[in-house]
């Protein structure tokens, strides 16, 4: 029993090591100006049903678009965002970060109906779904 303890505290030091590195690193993000991108950032939010308030920071070591946080989401892009990526790359990229915030403001499976999830997910049998019903 005190085995399963200790590799289970082993566990959770190395969890917690993990994540203080990544807050540290988060915390060292600098604000982006929304004007240095070539999409209308508000109009994605809207497109994706995200109504909070959302900071975009930078830093040299993101290499891809990413959120980081429940309760006050932050979405972490590239310096090099606009030379990296073309503008559509850069619109489904940042359309799919603002997928992930929910619109409560903590992890559940309830989506506001405009969500990004919606435009992002192909109709049913477009994503190579096979009806597994009796043959005709």
């Amino acid at each position: 029993m005190l085995s399963w303890l200790g590799i289970a505290l082993i566990l959770l030091m190395g969890l917690i090591y993990t994540k203080g590195r990544s807050w540290c690193k988060v915390k060292s993000a600098s604000p982006l100006d929304l004007n240095r991108i070539p999409v209308n950032f508000e109009h994605l939010k809207e497109t994706a049903g995200v109504k909070r308030r959302i900071r975009v920071m930078t830093g040299p070591w993101i290499t891809v678009p990413v959120v980081w946080g429940i309760i006050h989401p932050i979405l972490l892009v590239p310096k090099n965002l606009s030379s990296k990526f073309t503008k559509t790359q850069i619109r489904w990229n940042l359309l799919h970060e603002l997928a992930h915030i929910h619109p409560l403001g903590h992890a559940g499976d309830a989506a506001p109906k405009n969500s990004a999830k919606s435009i992002l997910l192909p109709p049913r049998g477009l994503a190579g779904e096979r009806d597994h019903g009796p043959s005709a």
